[in-house]
């Protein structure tokens, strides 16, 4: 039951990955995962279903990684750096299952992006920890802007591959998340501060 349902996973991934969420249908996922429809509905109610209980697993995975970083010790900067690195790298190390994360959970449907809107909230958690380190009047506000945006450029990146560009991305991503916290010459630092080779090995 396990390996039959970790077949429908992948091919749900590389399938909409690849061709995208309304241009992929259950019949191709199931052909892909070689199950039929009775062995779908052991695990899964529907197309819609399978995507939201997937995309999810995929999110948490990612997500011990980003939380466990955050968590390190240090200034405020450095460790929403190494987030960011993480991010990046997890992004580019297959560029399927980015698409999938990233872009086709946009097509989904309203369940998946609101579950997409939960995860935003955790990055605004970790952005908005800067007002700790901060001189400037902000409020929540800001965090939930930044994040925003940060989401916004990675979609539009892994839309147009440059998110294999990850140094450049990373400088774009750090500059604009610390300047409001930390002010425009600490984030111009950002520019020039390099990412290590890998992260996730």
């Amino acid at each position: 039951m396990a390996e039959e349902r970790a077949r429908i996973a992948a091919a749900t991934v590389a399938l909409i990955g690849s061709r995208g969420y309304r241009q992929t249908s259950l019949e191709q996922i199931l052909a892909a995962a070689a199950v039929d429809e009775d062995g779908f509905a052991r695990h899964f109610a529907s197309k819609e279903e399978c995507f939201v209980a997937v995309w999810d697993e995929l999110n948490a995975a990612y997500g011990v990684l980003a939380a466990r970083a955050f968590a390190a010790a240090g200034p405020w900067r450095e460790r929403i750096r190494t987030v960011a690195w993480i991010t990046l790298d997890y992004l580019q190390a297959d560029l399927a299952r980015t698409r999938f994360l990233v872009l086709e959970v946009l097509n989904a449907g309203e369940i998946a992006q609101a579950h997409r809107d939960l995860a935003i909230a955790a990055e605004v958690e970790m952005i908005d920890a800067g007002r700790e380190e901060s001189t400037a009047e902000l409020s929540r506000a800001t965090a939930e802007h930044l994040a925003g945006a940060v989401n916004e450029m990675l979609i539009r990146r892994a839309r147009s591959g440059e998110i294999q560009q990850g140094a450049r991305v990373l400088r774009e991503l750090m500059y604009m998340t610390v300047r409001p916290y930390l002010g425009e010459e600490a984030a111009l630092e950002e520019l020039s501060i390099d990412p290590p080779q890998r992260i996730l090995g």
